[in-house]
Protein backbone atom coordinates (compact mmCIF):
# COMPACT_ATOMS: atom_id res chain seq x y z
CA UNK A 1 0.00 0.00 0.00
CA UNK A 2 1.44 3.40 -1.10
CA UNK A 3 0.14 5.27 2.30
CA UNK A 4 1.89 2.90 4.13
CA UNK A 5 5.52 3.11 2.35
CA UNK A 6 4.67 7.14 2.90
CA UNK A 7 4.16 6.32 6.63
CA UNK A 8 7.31 4.41 6.94
CA UNK A 9 9.38 6.75 4.65
CA UNK A 10 7.68 9.77 7.51
CA UNK A 11 9.12 7.67 10.52
CA UNK A 12 12.43 7.10 8.99
CA UNK A 13 12.82 10.63 8.09
CA UNK A 14 11.87 11.88 11.54
CA UNK A 15 14.30 9.62 12.81
CA UNK A 16 16.62 10.88 11.15
CA UNK A 17 16.29 14.48 11.73
CA UNK A 18 16.11 13.80 15.44
CA UNK A 19 19.19 12.37 15.56
CA UNK A 20 20.70 15.60 13.66
CA UNK A 21 18.76 17.76 16.48
CA UNK A 22 20.27 15.69 19.10
CA UNK A 23 23.85 15.75 17.76
CA UNK A 24 23.57 19.67 17.45
CA UNK A 25 22.32 19.89 20.73
CA UNK A 26 25.67 18.63 21.79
Amino acid sequence: DERELKRERRKQSNRESARRSRLRKQ
